[in-house]
């Protein structure tokens, strides 16, 4: 009961006192993924699926955005693997813990993260920035694979 008035409040109040905007996305891909690891040399057809949701309050100068993510895998075998076990054991080195836990429902498990959480101040010549962001450290491609924090598979 609780979580339904904080979230009321979320989502009403911007009505009254600021601007609210807010957005939600999903994204959905059928993954063939082939490992060579020396544990387990196996291949894994599994289905990701990310339903993002954005809000963004404005009021005069103040800022704040939220984002937070809902994430689904979907294949028996794959949540299951060795290389799963992998995937679940990358945390946050936040002080604060920022995702749920994995909830296994048999062919599948799903959990909830979030993303980005920060609030500013910002006028004609000043910007302040404070909160849960994430810090790109470089392009993270094949031929410059600097970015360690969110790194695309090649």
């Amino acid at each position: 009961m609780l979580r339904i008035f904080f979230l009321s409040v979320f989502f009403f109040l911007h009505t009254i006192y600021a601007d609210f905007d807010y957005s939600v996305e999903n994204t959905n891909f059928t993954i063939a993924q082939e490992t060579f690891a020396p544990i387990e040399n196996k291949d894994y057809i599994y289905n990701y699926d990310r339903l993002r949701f954005r809000g963004d309050y404005i009021q005069g100068n103040y800022f704040a955005t939220l984002i937070a993510d809902g994430v689904n895998y979907l294949g028996h075998e794959y949540i299951n693997s060795v290389s799963y076990t992998y995937v679940k054991g990358q945390e946050a080195d936040t002080p604060f813990k920022t995702q749920t836990s994995y909830h296994n429902y048999g062919e599948g498990e799903v959990y909830a993260k979030l993303y980005r959480l920060y609030g500013g101040y910002e006028d004609g010549k000043n910007r302040v920035v404070l909160g849960l962001q994430n810090i790109t450290m470089g392009v993270g491609r094949i031929w410059m694979p600097s970015n360690l924090f969110n790194p695309i598979n090649s």
